[in-house]
């Protein structure tokens, strides 16, 4: 897991995002991890001061004043995301940095392993003329699952994409003899095309009486 700024801050209240800037400030001011964090948290030191001021009480608020606030609550919000994208790339990933300042963390999951090789599908009809599900194993490194049919094992005319395992391919003519191959994807590229599962779509009424229609 790698430690990264939890931008909470931007569904604060107002006092509560000028209590948490507050801090963030101090927490940058003379920080070795972060030498150039004084001269950095000047736009955020500004940008509260003007949100602060701006902040009308309850007796005087209406709807110009708030909408001013408003817009300086954006501006104050918009310096802090500045500076958290800072402190990220000053850190570069260093978790005593990221907790040496005022800023709430999380864990964000690492990049996925490579995907692996579909080993074996299973074809089911979805009671659709011309469609059929292909399903193979879930694998954790997946993100995306690729079927692909052919008549003659040369030619891919039909293809589907899910997120999960059971992927539908349809406009497929029935009573043929059909090449299935399934592979897999994820952020670090594509798996290669497993076997072909050789199966059949039946015709229509057929599919109809199987699925009780």
């Amino acid at each position: 897991m790698i430690e990264r700024i939890k931008w909470s801050f931007k569904r604060l209240s107002d006092q509560k995002l000028i209590e948490f800037t507050r801090a963030l400030i101090v927490s940058f001011l003379n920080n070795d991890y972060f030498p150039e964090g004084s001269e950095k948290v000047k736009s955020v030191e500004d940008a509260l001061d003007v949100f602060s001021e701006s902040i009308p009480s309850p007796k005087q608020r209406n709807v110009d004043n708030t909408r001013v606030k408003n817009d300086y609550k954006s501006q104050l919000i918009y310096e802090i995301s500045r500076l958290a994208l800072y402190a990220e790339y000053k850190a570069d990933f260093n978790v005593k940095a990221l907790q040496s300042v005022n800023f709430e963390l999380h864990n964000k999951k690492q990049p996925k392993g490579l995907v692996g090789v579909v080993d074996k599908i299973i074809l089911k009809t979805t009671g659709n003329a011309g469609e059929i599900i292909a399903q193979c194993a879930s694998d954790p490194n997946a993100s995306y699952y690729h079927a692909r049919v052919s008549l003659d094992e040369q030619n891919w005319q039909f293809t589907g994409t899910n997120s999960n395992r059971n992927v539908k391919v349809a406009s497929i003519p029935p009573g043929e003899r059909l090449y299935v191959q399934m592979r897999l994807e994820n952020t670090l590229g594509l798996g290669p095309w497993s076997n072909s599962t050789i199966g059949m779509i039946g015709m229509p009424e057929v599919i109809a009486n199987i699925h009780g229609r």
